[in-house]
């Protein structure tokens, strides 16, 4: 059931308007079931899940919109005596990385059933772990969100899971487009700074990251930025923190939005987690549905 009322949202020095709706797991009162149902923890605003890898007993993982293959902390991945096949560099929030390619598609058990990432990385996820303090195993990445319509339903902790050739939202919030490279999600925003404003930009959807708004654009404010410390997948780097006079997204409206100057230009747990939102990869559309509760869990 959605019931509409314009709201002026405030959350931690954050205002935005929204056209607000109740909660309800199936983006609409009328959707069909669900045909998978996950319970997760929100941990810095980053859902995280409990995975199943070969015989082991599950163990957390962060599912991650910002990530393209799933990834295995290096320790884990010792104990699990996965065969490798070539090592690689990467990016991630916490600057380049370096990783162990593991041969072949792997299984994950998620809830019961089976998810097969198509390429599985091995790296140190202690930078992670010391983030949201808690030991991180792994990461489940783009193929979670392949081929179906995935809601991350902030305000209840599940996430649920449908068959897209059946799902039809009918919710009434807009469907933002997305597009899809390389697994990964992106959107464009308009973002503005104190000397700069309305400007477009591309960003990573990225459920792993407890940041609001990083972009580059941030070095062009006439603001005062103070010193800041990337993390995430990495070793880390330092930065400048600041201010976003202004975000839109989509229908959706932000002041005074907390940034960074990044290492990949996202929008991250900090702002998304105050919405429910529901994702068609394949479709190439997000809905930010505005929480009932608006807090992180």
């Amino acid at each position: 059931m959605i019931s509409l009322g314009l709201r002026l949202v405030v959350f931690a020095g954050v205002i935005f308007w929204a056209v607000g709706s109740s909660a309800d797991i199936s983006g609409s009162s009328r959707a069909a079931a669900p045909i998978e149902r996950i319970h997760f923890d929100s941990l810095q605003g980053m859902p995280v899940i409990q995975v199943q890898v070969l015989d082991r007993p599950p163990a957390s993982f962060v599912l991650d919109t910002g990530a393209r293959p799933c990834v295995l902390d290096a320790t884990y991945a010792r104990e699990l005596d996965l065969p490798i096949t070539t090592r690689r560099t990467g990016q991630g929030g916490g600057g380049s990385f370096s990783a162990d390619v593991i041969s072949g598609p792997l299984n994950f058990k998620i809830a019961g059933r089976t998810l097969q990432c198509e390429e599985t990385l091995s790296t140190d996820l202690s930078g992670v772990s010391k983030t949201i303090q808690k030991k991180i195993h792994g990461i489940v990445g783009g193929d979670f969100f392949r081929g179906r319509v995935v809601i991350i339903h902030y305000d209840t902790a599940v996430i649920a899971v449908h068959d897209r050739t059946t799902y039809r939202y009918r919710g009434s919030d807009a469907q933002i487009p997305i597009e899809v490279r390389g697994n990964r999600p992106y959107l464009m925003a308009r973002l503005s700074v104190t000397g700069r404003e309305n400007v477009a930009r591309s960003l990573l959807i990225d459920t792993g990251s407890q940041d609001w708004i990083a972009d580059s654009l941030l070095q062009e404010s006439t603001d005062h930025l103070k010193d800041a410390r990337g993390s995430g997948l990495g070793p880390g780097f330092a930065t400048k923190s600041g201010t976003f006079s202004r975000v839109v997204i989509g229908p959706h409206e932000f002041s005074d939005v907390p940034g960074v100057i990044p290492a990949v230009p996202i929008v991250g747990a900090g702002l998304l987690g105050k919405f429910n939102l529901i994702f068609d990869y394949d479709g190439g559309w997000l809905v930010m549905e505005p929480r009932s509760s608006g807090r992180i869990r």
